[in-house]
C-alpha cells in the first residue's frame, strides 16, 4: 500500500500518495530535511544574483544616452522637431532613441494609472510601453511621430485599450485602477492646439 503524505493532522491530513520525503508534489514545502533547505537556499541565491545583474544593467543602460543626428542644428533638448524654413527637423533620428530618452529620463511608472513600470530595456514588451497621443497612424501628425512630449509611457495593457479597446472595456479598467481616460484626452486637446508649431 502506498504512503500517505504526511501533511497535515487528523481528518485535514493530505490523501495524496507520497511523492519524496514523506511528503506528495504538492507539499514539498514544508520538508526541513537538509537537502531540500540547501536547494531551497541555492536557489535564493541565484535569484538574487539575477536581480542583482538586472538592476546593474538598468544603471548602466540609463547612464547611456540615445543617438543624436549630430546633423540637425538643436537649441533646447526640448525641441525634438521643428519646422524650421518649412522643413523637419528631428533630433532623434529613430522612434528607438526617443523612446531610449525619455525612458532614461523618467520615472518608470504609468502616465495614466501611476502604475510601476516593470519591465526592463530588451523585452519584447518594451516597446509597447511608449503611446503616440496624437496618432502617427494615417499620417496625420507626421511631425509629431518624434516629439517627446507626444510620447507617453503607459503600461502594456493601457495601451491596447487605448488603440483598439471599447468604451467599456475602458470605464472597467477605470474603475478597476482608480485612473482616468481624461488624462490623455486633455494631453491630446493641448496637443492638437499647437500642432505644426512644435515648442
Amino acid at each position: 500500500m502506498a504512503k500517505r503524505c504526511r501533511h497535515g493532522e487528523g481528518d485535514e491530513r493530505c490523501k495524496n500518495n507520497v511523492f519524496a520525503f514523506s511528503y506528495c508534489p504538492m507539499h514539498q514545502t514544508d520538508r526541513t530535511d537538509s537537502t531540500y533547505i540547501r536547494q531551497q537556499s541555492a536557489i535564493k541565491e541565484k535569484k538574487q544574483i539575477k536581480i542583482a545583474k538586472v538592476i546593474e544593467q538598468q544603471k548602466e543602460q540609463r547612464r547611456k544616452r540615445p543617438r543624436i543626428n549630430r546633423n540637425t542644428n538643436h537649441v533646447n533638448a526640448e525641441i525634438v522637431c521643428s519646422t524650421k524654413d518649412g522643413r523637419v527637423t528631428e533630433l532623434f533620428s529613430s522612434e528607438y532613441g526617443l523612446f531610449k530618452y525619455i525612458w532614461d529620463n523618467n520615472d518608470h511608472i504609468s502616465f495614466l494609472s501611476g502604475l510601476p513600470i516593470n519591465i526592463s530595456e530588451g523585452c519584447d514588451l518594451w516597446f509597447s510601453i511608449f503611446s503616440h497621443v496624437l496618432s502617427k497612424a494615417q499620417n496625420r501628425y507626421p511631425l509629431y511621430k518624434l516629439y517627446e512630449k507626444n510620447v507617453i509611457m503607459i503600461l502594456p495593457i493601457e495601451h491596447n485599450l487605448l488603440d483598439q479597446g471599447t468604451i467599456a472595456q475602458r470605464t472597467r479598467y477605470a474603475e478597476k485602477t482608480g485612473c482616468s481616460w481624461n488624462k490623455i484626452t486633455v494631453l491630446a486637446d493641448e496637443l492638437k492646439q499647437c500642432y505644426p508649431n512644435i515648442s
